[in-house]
């Protein structure tokens, strides 16, 4: 039986060997004890939990937040220059995928690539130094970063050449106007410091379809004609 505060009750009577009675024992138990233990326990466990998540939030957070950041920085030094800040030759491999599919899409677009490469530049890094040089080559990708579109793109692909990629492109007169533009462009000297260089490029060109209806064909082709300028006098194309 339990009483009005909900113990439980049980009663037996004490009996001697003949049988007659000589008493009576009750016992009287209660919950309330186990209830209050099994409250803390919980209380306790919910208290650890919230302290537990409380700590372990901002950790998280600050764990994700690195991982994107040098995510981040494997994507720069992956598709980056550290020198020139532009693009590099992964990103112009990558780019060419890219325009492939994107000109079977447009059968009717046209793509010009420019293939660059500095006269005399060994000689220059040598006189001047590695970090004169360095810092031409920043000018010099700076310089014909300026004039293109923002369709076009500009990649350092190697020591001292650099790739033009422009779409679109309606014919080979505008072409050959964008290479005229950057002859005269490197008219004007380089300051490097206290003094003024004077470096001049020289340049192959193809377009897509008209000299190659694959890129990586068409790609061979203009670093060819880059090869032949210099071999025809230099700051030319």
């Amino acid at each position: 039986a339990w009483d009005e505060n909900n113990h439980l009750i049980r009663a037996a009577r004490l009996r001697l060997l003949d049988g007659r009675t000589v008493g009576h024992v009750v016992m009287r138990s209660g919950y309330d004890r186990l209830y209050r233990s099994l409250l803390a326990f919980a209380g306790l466990f919910v208290l650890a939990g919230a302290g537990a998540l409380a700590i372990s939030y901002p950790l998280v957070r600050r764990m994700r937040r690195e991982v994107r950041s040098a995510e981040a920085r494997l994507d720069q030094l992956a598709h980056f220059d550290p020198v020139t800040g532009q693009l590099n030759r992964n990103a112009f491999n990558e780019h060419l995928r890219l325009m492939t599919k994107r000109l079977q899409d447009e059968p009717e677009a046209r793509m010009a690539l420019l293939m660059l490469d500095l006269d005399n530049f060994k000689v220059d890094n040598d006189t001047l130094g590695h970090h004169l040089g360095d810092d031409l080559l920043k000018q010099v990708a700076q310089r014909l970063f300026d004039m293109l579109r923002r369709s076009d793109a500009i990649f350092r692909i190697g020591g001292d050449e650099f790739a033009i990629t422009l779409f679109p492109v309606s014919s080979s007169i505008e072409l050959l106007a964008v290479a005229e533009r950057i002859l005269t462009a490197f008219r004007q000297p380089f300051q490097l410091g206290t003094q003024e260089i004077h470096a001049s490029v020289s340049c192959g060109i193809g377009m897509f379809p008209d000299d190659a209806r694959d890129l990586k064909v068409l790609t061979s082709h203009a670093d060819a004609a880059m090869y032949r300028a210099k071999r025809n006098g230099k700051n030319s194309f």
